[in-house]
């Protein structure tokens, strides 16, 4: 009998299902063990005609699982496991049209019966479905193999893991991101992207390179194959995202009505209650919990009662609050007028207050308080985020990887000796193999010359006149403005890394008013740098009296986020928002600049540094800068 992957019965049930992820996702729950067996079995698909006992023995599996009585349900997980094994090689992947047909009519009697309650024949219908999406599920992944088959013999392995990435690696995303698939399924995925970039699809080869170093980004020295589980777990965080965040959709409004909503999801669990959706969005939240934090911003949390510590609920640490302290918010505690634990009548734990007179966070009433992930700088989560983030977790803090590993070849590979450097690893790699697989070597005066002749060929291939480009000249106030002129920037230094900013303010003259330079013990984030700077300017312009003035910036980065609507996730919102705030105070005007007419800014920057001081001003320059202010002058006049 002719074998099809997909009968019209099957597309019909599939294109419904797949229509709505939320009904998909509430009915696999009664299906878990059987697609279990169903997805792991390979299947002949040569059966004849008279062998039905498979959906047979599976509909009188459904019978007993659909069954009023706990015993009965309790016989379908023991006694018909050899059914179940029988009828999932009749029906995984290669399915019989006559016994496709045979399956579907016999459950759909039993769900229709006249003695089944309605709500029973409602759990097979859905189950049903659960079953033929699985299939398709799995016969996707099996038909994207056999249809490259044909082109086996043409595909290396780079071709094969290029098929992999784009092809089988993305089939089942949509599955993955409604549900919590069972480990044995993600298991058996990952076997399929292992065999087909080894064994292609003649069974043939040997694995020569851990699955693990497959599965490390490019930029750990990997070949950045996504790993099922993760993928999985990646995906369904964008449910656990839009949950913690009250998302306005329809089916966030249903699971918030039902179980919880907003910070709570983060710290919410499932019982044996809960619908397959709610238990997929608990398993991907346990694992993705750590990457939440709670950025403050308004501070109108409550000190007590909201997760803004990471020691979870404050007060969840005492045995009692005083009535005072009952209506204490976040702001109230941290902007007191001394140490923060002084405006409590409640006694702390020695750590909690210790942790929290160290603490120092910034307020703004314009931006919410709100849980941020971490791992994006837009605080926003996506599936990428997440799965990096899944990634850097994953690897045992006593063995980091080298994520450093290339980096000298990246900065050999630029220069006036690049073409011969990349010659020369070229003809080493070959050298190599030459040694591992032909068991021959070459001398050192052979290498020596093909590396020559490579590297002569390439400069003779790319050489090209390059077209004179004149002169141009880059000025610190280029737009000439006639008032107080602000250049600011940050700076990252040396290994480990040291962030710092500053700044210089002068007239439009050039003449040197004040300066200011900085060291930042908390971070070595860039972007947190040049936002810094321009706001400790502002705030010593307005202090020095100044209401009009243009500041000069060379980050472009930092001036689109001041000048777009930035993400009201963003990890650095309230600063975003203090500059705005700040800039129709006074008329102050920021504009874009080059690095080349910032020389001064920059300077001060990476004297902030270098320095231990963490914001001082300078009255007068510093000497080494004196030659780089008259250089500004003299071009400005």
């Amino acid at each position: 009998m002719e074998t099809s992957y997909l009968p019209s019965s099957l597309l019909m049930v599939s294109d419904k299902v797949t229509r709505c992820p939320l009904i998909f996702s509430s009915f696999a729950w009664k299906s878990s063990q059987l697609l279990s067996i169903l997805l792991s079995t390979k299947g002949d698909g040569n059966r004849s005609k008279s062998q039905i006992g498979g959906p047979v023995y599976l509909t009188s599996y459904l019978q007993m699982m659909f069954s009023s009585s706990p015993k009965r349900r309790a016989l379908s997980f023991t006694s018909s496991t050899i059914f179940l094994k029988d009828s999932a090689e009749h029906l995984v992947c290669k399915l019989t049209s006559l016994s496709l047909e045979l399956t579907i009519l016999q459950v759909l009697l039993m769900a229709k019966s006249p003695i089944s309650p309605p709500y029973l024949e409602f759990k097979a219908q859905l189950l049903l479905e659960s079953i033929w999406v699985f299939l398709c599920f799995k016969a996707d992944l099996r038909k994207a193999i056999s249809t490259s088959s044909s082109k086996n013999r043409l595909l290396n392995r780079t071709g094969r893991l290029t098929l992999a990435s784009s092809v089988l690696s993305s089939i089942p995303t949509y599955y993955m991101q409604i549900n919590w698939l069972p480990q044995n399924i993600c298991d058996s995925i990952d076997q399929i992207t292992r065999n087909f970039l080894w064994k292609g699809t003649n069974n043939k080869g040997i694995h020569l390179v851990n699955w693990k170093k497959f599965t490390s980004p490019n930029s750990a020295g990997g070949l950045g194959i996504r790993t099922a589980r993760d993928a999985n777990t990646s995906l369904l965080g964008k449910l656990v995202w839009n949950m913690v965040q009250s998302a306005n959709k329809l089916w966030v409004n249903i699971l918030s009505n039902k179980y919880t909503s907003g910070p709570n999801t983060l710290h919410a669990i499932a019982n044996s209650n809960s619908s397959p959706t709610w238990s997929s969005i608990i398993k991907a939240k346990d694992i993705l919990r750590s990457g939440y934090v709670w950025r403050a911003s308004s501070g109108s949390s409550s000190f007590w009662f909201n997760h803004w510590s990471s020691h979870g609920l404050i007060d969840s640490l005492v045995p009692i609050i005083d009535i005072h302290d009952l209506q204490l918010t976040v702001r109230d505690v941290f902007t007191y007028d001394g140490q923060p634990t002084q405006a409590l009548y409640t006694t702390l734990p020695h750590t909690i207050a210790e942790l929290i007179n160290n603490s120092h966070i910034n307020f703004n009433e314009r931006v919410e308080d709100t849980f941020i992930w971490k791992e994006n700088i837009n605080g926003a989560y996506t599936a990428k985020s997440g799965y990096s983030w899944l990634l850097g977790n994953s690897v045992p803090t006593n063995n980091p990887p080298n994520m450093v590993s290339w980096s000298w070849i990246k900065s050999h590979a630029t220069g006036a000796r690049s073409t011969i450097f990349l010659a020369g690893l070229w003809w080493t790699w070959r050298q190599r193999n030459q040694m591992c697989l032909s068991a021959d070597s070459w001398s050192l005066t052979q290498i020596n010359f093909q590396v020559q002749n490579t590297a002569t060929t390439i400069e003779t291939a790319m050489h090209y006149e390059a077209s004179p480009h004149p002169d141009r000249m880059v000025r610190w106030n280029s737009n000439n403005y006639n008032c107080c002129v602000l250049n600011v920037d940050g700076s990252c230094l040396g290994t480990p890394i040291r962030a710092g900013f500053g700044g210089i303010i002068r007239n439009s003259a050039g003449l040197f008013l004040t300066g200011f330079s900085s060291y930042l013990a908390t971070t070595s984030d860039i972007l947190y740098a040049e936002l810094t700077t321009i706001h400790r300017g502002l705030l010593l312009a307005i202090d020095s009296g100044i209401d009009e003035m243009v500041c000069y910036w060379d980050s472009m980065l930092s001036i689109q986020l001041l000048i777009e609507h930035a993400s009201i996730y963003h990890a650095y919102a309230v600063l975003l928002q203090d500059i705005k705030d700040h800039l129709p105070t006074r008329n102050f005007i920021i504009q874009h600049c080059l690095r080349e007419g910032n020389q001064c800014a920059d300077f001060l920057a990476k004297l902030g540094a270098t320095s231990n001081e963490e914001f001082s001003t300078h009255d007068a320059p510093p000497s080494d800068l004196l030659s780089l202010i008259k250089n500004d002058a003299m071009e400005e006049n």
